[in-house]
């Protein structure tokens, strides 16, 4: 398959850009039509699609979540990334989830398949997804990596979030220091100018000596 980059409007006529998976231009608009979008120009991009598409951390946790929920509930493989693909609300995901569902389809295994996309799919997660779908406990794996995504992004947040509490205290105790500095030599100035001034009078009375 080739990738092409796609300018279209959405339902609300919003301006939407993105990549997508096709073997033909035609092929690609009327995949950009099945995520409910009016394509504007569509156009063959020489770079590779997986290396091009960012998806936010919380859509795949969301994403693998809702796979290990279906598996769980004994829907096969192809139907779970279908019914996924359908829900999730980044475009980009969703087309994904499609083009493995076909490699799927075609006889490829899961975790070979995502690995043609590492930029959202990591070595960890092919590597875990291969070992369950060997060991026939995708929902399990699926599971298991949702968990690991979502303490993961917390662990991130509570690092962020320390790190914004630590620059505001520093920035803070910046200011005051500044402030105190401040008022310190508006104290002490009136007394440096006397000081300066009896220091220049005797210094005068020296040379007048």
């Amino acid at each position: 398959m080739a990738a092409y980059s796609y300018t279209a409007f959405d339902n609300n006529g919003l301006k939407k850009k993105g990549y997508i998976s096709a073997n033909s231009e035609r092929e690609a608009r009327k995949l950009i039509k099945d995520l409910n979008l009016t394509p504007l120009k569509v156009s063959h991009s020489n770079a590779k699609i997986n290396n091009k598409i960012k998806v936010k951390n919380k859509d795949i946790v969301i994403m693998t979540r809702q796979l290990s929920t279906l598996l769980d509930a004994s829907t096969s493989i192809d139907d779970s990334l279908k019914i996924t693909a359908d829900q999730v609300n980044d475009k980009n995901l969703s087309n994904i989830l499609y083009n493995i569902r076909e490699d799927i389809i075609q006889g490829k295994r899961l975790g070979n398949s995502m690995k043609s996309y590492p930029s959202i799919f990591n070595k960890t997660y092919t590597s875990l997804v291969t070992a369950g779908d060997s060991s026939g406990n995708l929902d399990t794996i699926f599971d298991n990596l949702a968990d690991y995504l979502e303490q993961s992004e917390e662990i991130k947040q509570k690092v962020f979030s320390a790190l914004t509490k630590f620059k505001s205290i520093f920035i803070f105790k910046l200011s005051l220091s500044g402030i105190i500095l401040g008022d310190i030599l508006i104290k002490f100035t009136p007394i440096l100018e006397i000081f300066i001034s009896i220091s220049f009078i005797n210094f005068l009375n020296f040379l007048g000596s």
